[in-house]
């Protein structure tokens, strides 16, 4: 048995929801997903978690949520 985890990334290498594109999720890549919903920066469809088109404040908590673990 070997414990680990699966992340499939985009074309450019990514892991969904990653702003940053250090290769995990955290706090800064929920403020990036955030300020994106809200128009303060260009809109990345690679923090559309939920796949609904569009990068809103809901992907901003599953990316934290993800980051925490929950």
């Amino acid at each position: 048995r070997i414990d680990g985890r699966i992340i499939i990334a985009d074309e450019n290498g990514l892991i969904p929801g990653d702003c940053e594109g250090n290769g995990r999720l955290n706090e800064l890549d929920a403020l990036c997903a955030l300020q994106m919903s809200v128009q303060l920066i260009p809109e990345r469809l690679g923090l559309d978690l939920d796949t609904d088109t569009t990068v809103t404040s809901r992907d901003s908590v599953l990316i934290l949520q993800s980051a925490v673990g929950k």
